[in-house]
């Protein structure tokens, strides 16, 4: 064991915390802008043109 495997342990616990945070926003982004691609398909009236992530 070495002085930074503490220091690692720590960093990777917060990484993982901000990861698991950050999923549900990812999520709501993801999903906010499929429905604006969609609104923008309709109101263009091109359906085979949007994007899909």
């Amino acid at each position: 064991m070495t002085i930074l495997d503490p220091i690692l342990e720590t960093l990777i616990i917060h990484a993982s915390n901000a990861l698991d945070q950050l999923g549900p926003t990812i999520a709501k982004a993801a999903s906010a802008y499929e429905s604006a691609d969609e609104e923008s398909a309709r109101s263009s009236g091109d359906h085979e043109g949007s994007i899909r992530l």
